[in-house]
C-alpha cells in the first residue's frame, strides 16, 4: 500500500536487492499519479502482464511552481503569485505555465483586475506556448494600467481553484520590493 504520495512522486521506480551472490535489479515500474483535490477520489491499479501500477488522483490545473522568480506569499496558494516591474509602453510576455492530470485539452483564459472591476481578456491576445503554457503580451501605456492578471487554466476535470496572478507595478515598485526581499 501507498501512503502519502503526491503527484511529485511520478516517475519510474525500480528495486534493487543484493546479497553475497550478486545483486538483481528489477526492470523499472512507472508510478503515474492524476490529483483531485486534498479530499478527491483516488484509485490504484497494477497491471501485473506490463509490470505498471497506476494511483489515478484526478485534478484541475494548478500553478506550477518557479522557484528562480520572486514572488509574492499568498495565503491560499503559496508561491501562485508574482510581482512584475513594468516601464510605461514596455511590453512584458508573462507566461503561465500549470501543471495539470490530465494534461490533454487544457484551455486556458486571463482576467484584468484593476480597482474593483474585473476585465476579461480576449480570447484573440492569448497565446498557446504548448499543452500546459499559455502567454500574454501586456503593454501597460498609462497608471491605470498597472494591475493583477489572473490566468486560469481548466481541463476534463474542472477550472483551477486559484489562478496564476501576475500584478504588474511600475518598475521602481518592483525594485523597491526585491531590494527588501534581499535584505
Amino acid at each position: 500500500m501507498l501512503r502519502g504520495v503526491t503527484r511529485w512522486a511520478s516517475g519510474e521506480y525500480t528495486c534493487e536487492a543484493g546479497n553475497g551472490e550478486g545483486i538483481a535489479k528489477s526492470e523499472p515500474l512507472r508510478l503515474r499519479i492524476q490529483y483531485k483535490n486534498p479530499f478527491g477520489i483516488f484509485k490504484t491499479e497494477f497491471d501485473f502482464e506490463a509490470a505498471q501500477m497506476e494511483l489515478n488522483y484526478l485534478d484541475a490545473p494548478r500553478c506550477r511552481p518557479q522557484p528562480e522568480v520572486p514572488v509574492v506569499p499568498s495565503a491560499n496558494a503559496p508561491g501562485t503569485s508574482r510581482r512584475l516591474g513594468a516601464l510605461r509602453h514596455e511590453t512584458l510576455r508573462i507566461q503561465c505555465d500549470v501543471d495539470a492530470d490530465p494534461s490533454t485539452g487544457v484551455r486556458f483564459s486571463w482576467t484584468y483586475n484593476i480597482s474593483r472591476e474585473v476585465l476579461h481578456v480576449p480570447a484573440s491576445r492569448i497565446i498557446s506556448d504548448g499543452p500546459l503554457t499559455s502567454s500574454l503580451n501586456y503593454t501597460p501605456t498609462s497608471e491605470a494600467d498597472f494591475g493583477t492578471l489572473a490566468c486560469w487554466a481548466s481541463n476534463a476535470i474542472g477550472r483551477q481553484k486559484e489562478p496564476c496572478l501576475f500584478h504588474v507595478v511600475p518598475a521602481s515598485e518592483y525594485q523597491y520590493h526585491l531590494k527588501h526581499l534581499i535584505l
